[in-house]
């Protein structure tokens, strides 16, 4: 069946691109038909020390297993400048191609990047 991403869905797990780093951040992905939005929050402890990152954007499924996300919009925030050179960085427009599979109740996103997200439906 072809993949449905409508409705909310929690990050499990992060794997950053440059660094191969699997993170368990509090993360939210939530789908229309057409468009995406996606909140994050790594490190909270302490809480000043916290990085939160927002996407936005439309997607489209372009095969049984490739997807194209496109972000209009993209904000990192990291006071301790661990994932960035600056405590706030906006990300330009980006067309983000990923395969994808479906495992039970998630779906892992593999990034061309080398990054990867796995959701979790959760409406």
């Amino acid at each position: 069946p072809p993949l449905d991403l409508i409705g909310a869905w929690r990050l499990t797990s992060y794997v950053k691109a440059d660094t191969q780093v699997r993170y368990r951040p509090e993360d939210y992905m939530l789908f229309s038909r057409s468009h995406w939005t996606h909140l994050a929050y790594f490190n909270r402890d302490p809480r000043d020390r916290d990085f939160a990152e927002a996407h936005h954007g439309t997607y489209r499924i372009t095969g049984p297993d490739t997807l194209i996300l496109e972000a209009d919009m993209e904000l990192h925030m990291d006071p301790k400048m661990e994932f960035q050179k600056t405590p706030v960085w906006y990300g330009p427009a980006a067309t983000i191609r990923s395969k994808y599979r479906v495992e039970g109740s998630t779906v892992v996103m593999d990034f061309a990047s080398g990054a990867q997200v796995v959701i979790e439906r959760i409406e």
